[in-house]
């Protein structure tokens, strides 16, 4: 039965909702009795969007008296009405300067302020803890990365049905439309859940600009936004016709669309299929050839969102993926039968408070009583857990014995209290569904059966929790306290990181991994015998005796490159650079298993407490990590000590001597101190790292050094002249330790759930948190450390050049200018930054933000582009194809084209048209672009993943010390405001200087905060579970006078 469904008005039954399309009513009442039912009008049972409408204009407060005379005739005082007071007032007119009125007051005379386009509330949230560095992260493809006028969208708001519009412009990331109800909508484009691009002609859309604001936030009042029907009409008229159109379509095959669930879905596996595929599966009669239309697509995503738990997108990127997650028939099932359970519990409970008889009566339903079995289990195992750990963060906190003890660093040992019946497990996935993976969003039936299931244990009445606009107060039924409650079960470890069950992840920590599980096991069983062939075995250069310096930390677990370097004779400031990369794509295609694996996980996803490797261990480190006599692809740039770039090569090869180092030994080497750190510990002393004395360098080997780094300072100042703006990234280091009772500690792997019994775990793990100390914003010089740096920018700048040369189609990486964003680049030089460079020595925070919001958008496109952050000309990641697809990707199409030129004896080019020389490549263009928009929606998930854990562990260290006393804090921190709610100003999105820790900073004795401050604040609490630290300014240190 769908969940899409409607319960009696008198006795609750759940009734099924797709009667109420086919038949066009909705149920109201059966009253008991299926032949009584009622009907009423479809439409009636559908929340529609509607947009928030808010008016700045005020009347004024003399009204001409011609207006109001009630012997003039209505049109005439409607009219004069119209002209006095039907327009936009000065005030008003500030957000709409391309309106016409606009151009003739002298408001458009005046010079507005610069200020940063702010966010809502909810897209701030979303957004709140993204980096500065982001713009390096090439997240979004060109194409989908910006709506263009003419561009037909579906808006999504919660839970209300989609609504159809156009887009008239976007400006930073909000968008403005006028929809399918000829009412103008202004959102953010993660409200935008399906687009097709160039629908409607510019031509219609340009003359509809006037009409709009030009600030991203501002209200579009109806007294505002007034269109002239004869520029409206014609785009509202395509807008229906194409609404009209799907409507019929869903119509015509209602059969088949509201059992479309049936048809596609499997017993166990989740199946990842795109709306056009699941199109031509339902309406393309078994036609191969068969297209879907735009309507078509409409109509199927009508079903869809009637559906939407069976068919789970990811808001995050399916507007450029359209990919729908088909969830298993096992899942679905287990969902439907508690979720019935939960209703009938309910039902017996509010009969059972009517009578005196027993509560639980022979007329309890098996549902009701497998419901109060495991109320009654809870409670027990719930009082047992907080006999053990406290759980007043609505969060487990530390063990209390190990905290009366003097050995904080009491290794883990685990008990078992309670077995968990198949019933039980049965209500846990249910629970799990909604508290870990976030399933039931904006699906209030199964939501508010989770509240309810909470509340009736009645254990986390009393439990409050933090929040900005109340402060402590009761804790309100959400996910957090579900969460809260898997912990105190047993089921969850009292330390979960929650990022691990990021359904979109598809990390074998969840049951919608079996994909990953399938194909990992045909993996494993090729470790005896690969039967890896090289596949450029013919082209391979031996390097013979020229050194390879492997440059990474200790504990590396992919090492992918080396550098070496080659004076070039006869010219004493010329050098060959060498960085040598793993090759492991010359050995399997891009048909091979192990590539479907590396496919699945797209990269390698790295948590403090565990690391998920895209290739196997056996793969990566025994047969293709870097190390002596392995095979390897060089990409070669002859340079000179001017940091021009003078020649480029890519060849395969096979290295023969290896040297490795890590950072801190070059710093040493070349007499650099480490810098200074800052360190927060917790639970006890961590392990003691080894530190090696590094390896005895000859003095080649040192010259070799000595050569790099100078080649690193030119290629440095060459990309700063160019324009590129290297950001002093702070590293940082969050170790989590621990072990079984009395074995040393270790790295912690991650505890799994146990959902058959409830397990406790003694004692708790060592967190150590470590930053550097640094003031520098934007790094002006180089250091040792920093010539890997350096030599990857030059290996993928010119891997972009060889491959832009010909044409071969990549995943290129570089910066488009942001539509309508305040300043183009040359123009924020000129007037910000020039005047404040005159003004002080070195970059603020906020400037280089701003800075940054200049040079554009990061995105990848199949064809290169300059990276103006970099400062290169072309640029394509090819340095990590032991831990990132997309560079295993780059690697197939390179060895293609070197196998041809090698064959041919001439350069490879790609031409337009050019049929054979297509094939040549593993990838066409078409593949290359489709394959691009998955590749960009997986890496940003896993980037963000790989930052929440990280903060999850710096949040739970902060929590521990401060609502636990394990570790001395400061009394106040310094914290760096990045932008203020302008739904509530008293609360602030703000990052610890020191710590680098997110920071919501909470305003509550109203002192005058702004973007761009920095202040002296307190904790006020932790919240683990939203990886926020909630704190409160106590005095202002800087405020920076930006220029206008």
């Amino acid at each position: 039965m769908p969940f899409r469904a409607l319960s009696c008005g008198t006795c609750k039954r759940l009734l099924p909702a797709r009667h109420l399309r086919t038949a066009g009513a909705a149920l109201l009442h059966c009253n008991g009795d299926a032949s009584s039912i009622r009907y009423r009008p479809i439409h009636t049972t559908q929340h529609r969007f509607r947009p928030e409408i808010t008016s700045t204009s005020s009347l004024p407060e003399v009204v001409n008296p011609a207006i109001l005379d009630p012997n003039r005739p209505i049109r005439d005082r409607l009219k004069l009405w119209q002209q006095e007071l039907g327009g936009p007032n000065e005030e008003d007119l500030r957000a709409f300067q391309k309106h016409p009125l606009y151009r003739d007051s002298d408001v458009s005379n005046e010079l507005s302020s610069n200020s940063r386009d702010g966010k809502s509330d909810e897209d701030l949230a979303a957004d709140e803890q993204d980096d500065e560095d982001d713009i390096l992260a090439s997240d979004i493809v060109t194409l989908a990365l910006f709506l263009k006028p003419g561009d037909v969208v579906e808006i999504s708001r919660g839970s209300s049905e989609p609504v159809l519009a156009v887009v008239v412009q976007q400006i930073n990331q909000w968008c403005q439309f006028l929809s399918v109800n000829g009412r103008p909508v202004s959102a953010s484009l993660s409200n935008v859940s399906f687009a097709i691009p160039a629908c409607i002609d510019s031509a219609l859309i340009t003359p509809l600009v006037d009409y709009f604001p030009t600030q991203a936030d501002a209200p579009l009042s109806p007294s505002l936004v007034q269109i002239p029907r004869e520029l409206s009409t014609p785009v509202i008229d395509i807008l229906e016709r194409l609404s009209n159109e799907s409507e019929k379509i869903y119509r015509q095959n209602a059969a088949v669309l509201d059992t479309a669930y049936s048809t596609l879905a499997d017993e166990k596996s989740t199946r990842m299929i795109t709306l056009s595929q699941i199109a031509k599966v339902l309406l393309g009669r078994g036609d191969s050839t068969w297209t879907p239309s735009h309507s078509h697509l409409l109509a199927v995503r009508k079903a869809l969102h009637y559906d939407n738990y069976r068919f789970r997108s990811d808001s995050r990127n399916h507007r450029l993926t359209n990919v729908f997650a088909v969830r298993p028939k096992h899942d679905v099932r287990v969902v439907e039968t508690v979720h019935r359970w939960i209703r009938e519990y309910d039902e017996h409970r509010v009969l059972a408070s009517q009578t005196t008889a027993n509560r639980f009566s022979k007329r309890t339903t098996s549902g009701a009583a497998a419901i109060a079995a495991f109320v009654s289990k809870a409670r027990r195992v719930v009082t047992r857990s907080r006999s053990l750990r406290d759980s007043s963060m609505l969060y487990a906190g530390p063990d209390k014995n190990r905290l009366a003890q003097s050995d904080t660093a009491a290794g883990f040992e685990s008990t078992t209290v309670e077995s968990y019946g198949s019933d039980d497990q049965m209500i846990i996935s249910f629970l799990q569904a909604w508290a870990l993976s976030d399933q039931f969003a904006e699906m209030p039936a199964l939501y508010s059966a989770c509240t309810s299931l909470l509340h009736a244990t009645g254990l986390y009445g009393s439990i409050n929790r933090f929040t900005p606009g109340s402060g402590f107060t009761s804790a309100k039924m959400h996910s957090v306290v579900g969460f809260a409650f898997l912990q105190e079960l047993g089921v969850l470890s009292p330390f979960d990181n929650r990022s691990f069950y990021d359904e979109q992840l598809m990390l074998p920590t969840i049951r919608t991994s079996r994909n990953w599980n399938i194909l990992n096991a045909k993996v494993e069983a090729l470790e005896k015998d690969p039967n890896f062939r090289d596949s450029m075995v013919n082209l391979r250069k031996d390097w013979g005796t020229m050194e390879v310096y492997c440059i990474d930390d200790a504990d590396a677990k992919e090492i992918d490159d080396g550098i070496s370097i080659a004076k070039v004779s006869g010219a004493s400031d010329e050098y060959w650079i060498h960085v040598h990369i793993a090759n492991p794509t010359a050995f399997f295609d891009k048909t091979h298993v192990i590539t479907g694996l590396a496919a699945h996980m797209t990269q390698t996803v790295y948590f403090p407490d565990s690391t998920f490797s895209m290739l196997p261990r056996w793969v990566s480190q025994d047969f293709f990590g870097l190390r002596r006599d392995r095979p390897v692809l060089t990409i070669s740039t002859r340079v000179n000590l001017a940091g021009t770039i003078l020649e480029r090569a890519i060849q395969p090869g096979i290295i023969r001597r290896v040297t490795s180092i890590t950072p801190s030994q070059l710093s040493s080497i070349f007499g650099e101190a480490a810098k200074s750190t800052i360190q927060l510990i917790v639970g006890g002393d961590p392990p003691a790292k080894r530190h090696a004395d590094g390896p005895q360098l000859s003095d080649n080997q040192r010259q070799d050094l000595t050569d790099l780094y100078n080649v690193a300072k030119a290629l440095f100042s060459s990309r700063k002249a160019a324009g590129g703006l290297s950001l002093a990234i702070r590293r940082r280091s969050i170790g989590v330790f621990g072990a079984p009772k009395d074995q040393p500690l270790a790295s912690m792997e991650w505890i799994k759930p146990s959902t058959d019994m409830a397990r406790f775990i003694s004692g708790d793990p060592v967190i150590q948190l470590k930053y550097e100390v640094s003031k520098d914003i934007v790094r002006d010089t180089v250091t040792a450390r920093d010539i890997v740096e350096e030599m990857m920018i030059l290996a993928c700048s010119t891997a972009g050049a060889w491959c832009a040369e010909r044409n071969i189609p990549l995943m290129y990486r570089g910066t488009v200018e942001t539509p309508s964003s305040s300043f183009a680049l040359d123009e924020f030089k000129v007037k910000i930054l020039d005047p404040y460079l005159q003004k002080n020595d070195r970059l603020s925070r906020t400037m280089v933000t701003m800075y940054l919001q200049a040079m554009g958008r990061s995105i990848a496109h199949i064809h290169p582009l300059p990276h103006k952050v970099l400062g290169t000309q072309s640029y394509a990641k090819v340095t990590s194809p032991l831990r990132r697809f997309s560079d295993m990707v780059a690697h197939w199409q390179i060895e293609a084209a070197l196998r041809y030129e090698a064959e041919m004896g001439r350069r490879f080019l790609l031409e337009e048209g050019a049929s054979t020389q297509t094939q040549v490549l593993p990838f066409t263009a078409a593949q290359m672009q489709e394959s691009l928009i998955t590749f960009s929606a997986r890496e940003k998930i896993i980037n963000n993943a790989n930052r929440d854990a990280a903060q999850h562990w710096s949040v739970l260290a902060f929590m521990r010390a401060h609502h636990y006393k394990e570790a001395k804090l400061p009394d106040t921190f310094k914290v760096w405001v990045r932008a203020i709610y302008k739904t509530d100003t008293k609360v602030a999105l703000a990052a610890m200087t020191d710590y680098d820790a997110p920071v919501w900073l909470v305003n509550r004795d109203g002192l005058d905060m702004k973007a761009g401050d920095e202040w002296e604040a307190s904790i006020i609490s932790c919240d683990v579970f939203g990886r926020k630290i909630f704190m409160e300014p106590q005095r202002l240190l800087f405020r920076e006078d930006m220029p206008v």
